[in-house]
């Protein structure tokens, strides 16, 4: 398949496939593709003429959607006949396009055209879910190979140049270019497909005119040459099988008495006591290849010696400009088919001490930035002459994204503990920072748009690639407003594999600092306006389960992220619910005709520094979670005392005005998925919404309304069993302490909490970490040697523990100066207007190990409901009832 399984637009012609080749059902193919014979699922209506493989059977009464021919071609019975009685078609009849054929129908090799979603096809009842090139195909440029496509090419080839040395491309890195000189101007730049030339306003675009695509795919690789395997020679001195791979035991026997002993052999050969008589070590024809397939005890397979290529990271792509406005306008759709940073980068701030520029720190257990393993790039990343520099950019360009239909984006995760590919989401990949409440390292945040780097809670010793991190997705980084406009849907549509999608991320970036005086110094910033038509992820096939198991891929979802500025999204939906299943708490009887459990997914990550977010649907609308980015996982880390690296430096971006306001008008709402990822053994680590302080951490401010249907919440709205639900629901939400915190859910209908706390903090805000205080953690290899960290607070032990927000003081009900209340006295507020409220828990009393007792609680709550109020609390033995 092609590496990291995302789709490739061929930048160049002449590309051939193999017979065998296959194509996943559901993709969308720009040329015909000539397939092999199959059967098809049910209720496909052929999109072009096909000759039935096998007699087919039309029942009477039917209405031929499509002509039916003999296999001369000569008609049989015109499109529109109604059958009187039962009709047999023998195999070779040639049914026209639009017949419409339940599933099994047998079908002759075909000819599939494009713009036609591909078939599903059948075998042996199984769903195959892909379709197989029949002969060799010769593919132009642009042609699109989809996702999850397992490529065969020709024989002897094992991979193909799309970058040729010889046109100068090879190599080329613009996502670390480093930006230009302070004060720089950048020009505007407009990208406009479908415009009406004729018009005064360049944005506009003729209805259904054009699309705008990006694509280049791209990554790092090491070519080898392979050898096959190494074998016994027909007359080697050792009395050895001909042809019997050589074992690791026997191999200081190939030398001794002559080297010809031994020998690399590759392709398909015949075992030496194969049942059919074939002399041992000889090739397999092509057409017995079937049998080394049904007894491979037959054959032997002594692999490939054509040269092979090992991926170390996707590349990425950028559109950018500085000061200047970037817009894309598309009267079609906006579709982004590989990793690509669109934005507004700004230009770079004048006057910014060296302090706030320092060196990068050594990799874990390496005395370089890259360690061993990253030499090739390490004169990027340090040394006087480095590319790469602690950007603060300011005065950056708006960005405006428009489509008349469609709007998709690219991103992937990590695939099988892949150590060098990062996921492209992580707001860790380019929001970096410092700082240690000394003079030494102060507080700092800023922009790293492309870089190499090694994950500082890495494995020791690991001499891996170095990643290529950087931001991707559409933002303006340098400051400036963003717009994102489209007439249809936007993010997850089509299903890309287990890891990747088609989710938005839509930034806006801010850089700080903190002066000598102790006065913050803020550069960028900006608002997010995204009107969707249509609904955000809203294909249930892309976003459900989206890794193929029974628990989402938060990272996959998109991401709304402002550091610092308004944000506001509204669209016909956000994500999505199946409704149906009954929540086992429920003491009532059961009602068959409501729903008291959800499966909702695909809802986005929000991220916001000093940003209240609002989202408003019309329907249904799902939020995935929320996260700090100034304490999300980093990829950097700083020098300190005598050390070259392991300084871990971390504090929150909220402020007292973070919100996250969320209002579906006529559908369902759930606020956090968070929970769902988890296992019964485990929960996510390392992402963007992974638990930090032992929950699901919010911002203060957390207002919900589902006006016109009810409020789904933990395991009512998640697909998993009893065990795992149990288990990922001990991680609770948890809103961070302020003195203007706000806990208000109202459904119309029911309130269907699962039993899942949603807590207030209650204590000091005051000793949270913040720019002015933030936390620090130095690591000399694994072991902690320096920090900052309070007695009762949650520990770092390890480079990999999560940045707490709780690094200070601990996480319980605490008063404030001469006594008052840390947190306000506004009650949390649990409304329901028409319906019940049913598994609510909020506040809990926790008895921590070390003997002390913890009280996660801020205010009075007020419950109120239409109807019943049951399940309620914590029972008096101490899990939920």
């Amino acid at each position: 398949m092609q590496p990291y399984n995302g789709d490739l637009v061929l930048p160049i012609g002449g590309v051939r496939l193999a017979e065998g080749t296959a194509f996943p059902s559901g993709a969308t193919l720009n040329y015909d593709l000539p397939m092999q014979a199959l059967t098809l699922g049910e209720a496909v209506r052929l999109p072009a003429a096909g000759a039935l493989a096998q007699p087919f059977t039309v029942p009477a009464g039917t209405v031929l959607s499509g002509d039916v021919r003999d296999a001369s071609g000569n008609l049989l019975h015109a499109r529109g006949t109604l059958l009187k009685e039962a009709m047999v078609l023998p195999a070779g009849t040639q049914l026209g396009a639009g017949m419409a054929l339940p599933k099994g129908t047998a079908l002759a090799a075909m000819r599939w055209p494009k713009g036609v979603p591909l078939p599903v096809a059948f075998e042996n009842d199984v769903a195959r879910r892909n379709v197989l090139l029949g002969g060799t195909l010769e593919l132009q440029r642009g042609a699109l190979i989809p996702s999850t496509t397992r490529v065969v090419l020709e024989s002897g080839v094992g991979y193909i140049e799309l970058r040729p040395d010889s046109d100068g491309t090879r190599g080329r890195n613009w996502a670390l270019a480093p930006m230009l000189a302070a004060g720089s101007e950048s020009w505007s730049v407009r990208l406009v497909a479908g415009a009406d030339l004729g018009a005064a306003d360049t944005r506009i675009a003729l209805a259904g005119a054009g699309s705008l695509r990006l694509a280049d795919t791209h990554y790092r690789a090491t070519v080898t040459q392979g050898g096959g395997t190494l074998v016994w020679s027909e007359f080697n001195n050792w009395g050895m099988p001909p042809g019997r791979p050589v074992t690791p035991e026997e191999e200081g026997l190939c030398p001794m008495i002559d080297p010809g002993n031994c020998v690399s052999k590759s392709g398909i050969a015949w075992s030496p006591d194969n049942g059919f008589g074939f002399t041992g070590g000889t090739p397999v024809p092509e057409e017995f290849l079937p049998v080394c397939v049904s007894t491979p005890e037959n054959c032997i397979d002594y692999g490939s010696a054509v040269k092979a290529l090992a991926a170390h990271g996707q590349g990425i792509s950028v559109v950018r400009t500085g000061t200047g406005d970037l817009d894309l306008v598309a009267s079609g759709d906006v579709d982004v088919r590989s990793l690509y940073g669109i934005y507004t980068a700004g230009t770079q701030s004048a006057g910014v001490a060296p302090r706030y520029n320092q060196a990068r720190g050594t990799a874990p257990g390496a005395t370089s930035v890259l360690g061993t393993g990253g030499a090739d790039y390490e004169s990027l990343v340090a040394g006087d002459a480095r590319a790469y520099q602690r950007l603060v950019p300011e005065a950056g360009g708006n960005l405006l994204v428009r489509a008349g239909g469609d709007i998709t984006s690219d991103m992937l995760t990590p695939l099988n503990n892949d150590v060098v590919q990062k996921s492209s989401v992580a707001v860790g990949n380019w929001l970096w920072r410092q700082g240690d409440g000394s003079a030494q390292l102060p507080t700092a945040w800023w922009i790293n748009f492309g870089s190499y780097a090694v994950d500082p809670s890495g494995n020791l010793g690991v001499d891996a690639k170095p990643s290529l991190v950087g931001f991707t997705g559409f933002g303006t980084l340098g400051g400036g407003n963003v717009q994102v406009q489209a007439g249809g849907n936007a993010g997850m549509l089509e299903r890309k594999g287990t890891a990747r999608s088609q989710g938005l991320v839509v930034a806006v970036g801010s850089t700080g600092r903190v002066a000598d005086d102790g006065s913050l110094v803020l550069t960028g910033g900006g608002d997010i306006d995204v009107r969707i038509g249509g609904g955000v992820n809203s294909s249930q096939l892309a976003r459900g389960n989206a890794n193929g198991t029974d628990k989402p891929n938060h990272d996959l979802q998109g991401a709304l992220v402002n550091l610092r500025g308004a944000t506001q999204l509204s669209a016909a939906s956000v994500g999505g619910m199946i409704l149906g299943g009954r929540d086992m708490k429920d003491p009532r009887a059961f009602d068959p005709f409501t729903s008291n459990r959800a499966e909702s997914t695909g809802g986005l990550v929000l991220m916001p520094g000093d940003s209240a977010m609002r989202i408003d649907t019309l329907g249904d609308l799902v939020v995935g979670g929320a996260g700090d980015p100034g304490r999300v996982r980093l990829m950097n880390s700083s020098p300190f005392a005598s050390y070259g690296g392991g300084g871990l430096s971390w504090f929150s971006l909220w402020t007292e005005r973070t919100a996250i306001d969320l209002f579906s008008a006529g559908g369902s709402l759930t606020p956090s998925t968070q929970m769902s990822e988890g296992t019964a053994t485990s929960i996510v680590t390392g992402t963007n919404v992974a638990p930090t302080d032992f929950r699901f951490v919010y911002p203060a401010i957390l207002r919900a309304v589902a006006a016109g249907g009810s409020i789904y919440s933990g395991s009512s709205a998640n697909a998993a069993d009893v065990g795992t639900n149990e288990s990922t629901s001990r991680y609770s939400l948890l809103l961070a302490p302020s003195r203007s915190g706000q806990l208000e859910l109202l459904a119309g209908d029911s309130m269907y909490m699962g039993n899942y706390a949603i807590n207030q903090s209650g204590a000091d805000p005051a000793q949270m970490p913040g720019p002015l205080k933030p936390a620090f953690a130095g690591f000399n290899g694994n072991q902690r040697v320096a920090d900052n960290l309070g007695a009762g607070g949650l520990e770092v032990n390890a480079r990999t523990d999560p940045f707490r927000l709780f690094a200070f003081v601990p996480e319980t009900y605490a008063l404030g100066a001469a006594g008052a209340p840390s947190t306000p006295t506004t009650p949390a507020r649990f409304y329901a207007l028409n319906g019940d409220i049913v598994g609510l828990r909020s506040g809990e009393i926790l008895q921590r190990r070390d003997g002390a007792t913890w009280y996660e609680a801020a205010a009075p709550a007020w419950v109120i409901a239409g109807r019943d109020i049951v399940s309620a609390g914590t029972s008096s033995d101490g899990p939920p009832p």
